[in-house]
Formats: structure tokens, C-alpha cells, sequence
């Protein structure tokens, strides 16, 4: 079929691809992320949460299930509050949402 189509010749034609090797680099891109968003915010929340500073009860596995949760609490950790963190949030939101929505 390659010849038949001079598929080696055509740029639309992907390269080979090797699944293994993209799923390690996708598991390790996604291990950097969580160590860089999420462990920060789940020792943030850790501190409030011993300081009994927390505005409402969160359950703390959310923080892994919920990444908006856990970005709230990462920016809350580099000193951003609360309501702060839920309005740049939710302006991320609905940046993304407009841009999908004009594609």
C-alpha cells in the first residue's frame, strides 16, 4: 500500500510511532506535573488544615481527583487567596471555553 500510494514521499503521512516510548514521556510529564501542582497544594492544604484554617471541609482526596481544587490550593500556597484563586480559576475557564468555542 506505501508504494502504491508513494506514501513515503507525502508529508501527511505520520512517522512511525512508538507507543511505549510516548507513554512513558506521557507518564513522566504527567508525574512532573503533580509533583509541581500537587504535592505543593496538598502540604498547603496538610497546614491549614492543622491550623484549622480551612473556610469549608474539603475531603483531601478531592485534591487528587479535582484539579482545580488543587490549583486553588497551589496558588493559595505562593500567597494568592482563596477568592482570588477562584476568580483567576474561573477567568481560565472561561478563556478556554471561549477559545474551543471559536474553533
Amino acid at each position: 500500500m506505501d508504494e502504491l500510494f508513494e506514501s513515503n514521499s507525502k508529508a501527511y503521512v505520520s512517522p512511525e510511532i512508538n507507543i511505549g516510548e510516548f507513554c512513558e514521556k506521557a507518564l513522566e510529564a504527567q508525574q512532573k506535573l503533580t509533583e509541581y501542582f500537587q504535592i505543593p497544594a496538598q502540604s498547603h492544604f496538610q497546614q491549614l488544615q492543622a491550623s484549622s484554617n480551612i473556610p469549608m471541609k474539603i475531603d483531601e482526596a478531592a485534591l487528587e481527583t479535582d484539579c482545580r481544587l488543587s490549583f486553588k490550593y497551589f496558588l493559595n500556597a505562593k500567597g494568592i487567596g482563596l477568592d482570588e484563586a477562584d476568580e483567576v480559576i474561573n477567568f481560565m475557564d472561561d478563556s478556554l471555553q471561549e477559545l474551543f468555542s471559536t474553533r
